[in-house]
């Protein structure tokens, strides 16, 4: 019924469809980025950041399906990084 957050952490990965989906969000955060960077405006940060969140999310996705423990410990690293990097004012909105 419930999944634990181990099980969801280091679950299977999900495959080339998911991984490909978290690009495709990566890249347009990026192009964001691009867009307000030429602007010279101070919130492109964010759209940087949030590209390299999703392209460190897709990396576990992309991992063949019997890496669960090395997709899990990635998976808690991206996430981890983004809550260190938020808690330090890197990613204030």
């Amino acid at each position: 019924m419930g999944e634990t957050l181990k099980d969801r952490l280091f679950r299977e990965p999900e495959g080339k469809s998911q991984g490909l989906l978290w690009i495709s969000f990566a890249l347009l955060f990026f192009t964001i980025y691009l867009y307000y960077s030429g602007l010279n405006d101070d919130r492109a940060s964010i759209g940087l950041a949030l590209g390299v969140l999703f392209v460190g999310l897709s990396i576990p996705e992309l991992l063949p399906s019997d890496q669960r423990y090395l997709a899990g410990l990635l998976r808690v690293a991206v996430m981890g990084g983004a809550v260190i990097a938020f808690l330090l004012g890197i990613l204030s909105f």
